[in-house]
């Protein structure tokens, strides 16, 4: 067994918008390595909700490089821990780098609930 006790985690901070730049508050929120960690069951994904203000916070983060998205609405959240799904919104997800003990900041745009629907109708 091997402890490693340190604060060298990095933090993902931001805001949640929409197409017209509005904040949305309660929007569901992955963030998930760039090079997915199998050692894990859940692959490094974490999730959250954008806080009352739109704004929201990913504490903890291992340094790394990650994607993170936002979703208008999730017909399942289970969705939004799920790595072969985030893996269909690659081009839509916001490229964070991590790095120790520091900050990073991040506006995200929402994916449409219409762009999960038809996403969803193709994996049936």
């Amino acid at each position: 067994m091997e402890i490693i006790l340190g604060t060298d985690f990095g933090r993902v901070t931001g805001t949640v918008t929409n197409r017209d730049g509005n904040p949305v508050p309660g929007a569901p929120m992955s963030l998930w390595p760039a090079k997915r960690d199998y050692s894990r069951r859940d692959g490094g994904v974490i999730t959250g909700t954008a806080r009352h203000d739109g704004s929201f916070i990913f504490p903890l983060v291992p340094p790394g490089d990650y994607y993170v998205i936002a979703y208008e609405d999730l017909p399942d959240p289970g969705l939004a821990q799920y790595p072969d799904f985030l893996l269909q919104f690659l081009g839509k997800g916001k490229q964070v780098k991590v790095d120790p003990n520091q900050p990073t900041r991040a506006t995200v745009e929402t994916v449409t609930a219409g762009d999960i629907g038809r996403l969803l109708a193709t994996l049936h």
